[in-house]
């Protein structure tokens, strides 16, 4: 026989040899037991979602000075994740930004609830122009006993100077 050809034959049946031994069964290692020691955790199921706020300011009433002469009074919800309805604004002795027109006295009282979120609030009109009126109100939570933020009011429809703003003005107000 051709030396060639061994050769080739004796490749073939290591070929084969190899084939056989890899198809053969082999032990399957089994699955490393999770150590008493560690305990999984597994997600949670909450029935109210989670205060907004990094401090507590649940059902606290806040007030404040409001620019010149002025007060802010307002609470949040004892949940914690809004403003309540019922905002409490006076501002005295106030003028028109645009100039020419002066107001003794200005009250406000918010009737809507908004919320906290990441220890803010905004409450206000997206256009005020186009709305003839609007106000625009932004608190941020200082602590869990302090609040500061701006206040601006807008009148487009009031005699002799239109339109009217009155603001901002920054106010801060406490728990009380």
């Amino acid at each position: 026989m051709n030396t060639r050809y061994k050769q080739h034959a004796m490749m073939g049946v290591m070929a084969a040899l190899l084939l056989l031994v890899g198809c053969a069964p082999q032990e399957t290692a089994a699955p490393t037991p999770i150590p008493s020691t560690k305990t999984p955790i597994l997600p949670t199921q909450m029935s109210v979602p989670p205060s907004p706020t990094a401090v507590s300011v649940v059902g606290k009433t806040f007030t404040g000075p409001l620019g010149d002469g002025g007060t802010i009074t307002f609470t949040v919800s004892e949940d914690g994740l809004t403003v309540e309805g019922g905002i409490a604004l006076l501002m005295k002795n106030i003028s028109c930004t645009e100039g020419g027109g002066n107001l003794i006295e200005l009250k406000i009282t918010i009737p809507h609830s908004f919320q906290i979120i990441e220890m803010k609030f905004r409450y206000g009109s997206d256009n005020m122009f186009q709305a003839g009126y609007g106000m625009e109100l932004i608190g941020q939570f200082d602590s869990s006993v302090s609040v500061h933020g701006t206040f601006k009011y807008q009148d487009t429809n009031r005699p002799p100077t239109s339109p009217c703003t009155y603001g901002p003005y920054e106010w801060t107000a406490n728990a009380q």
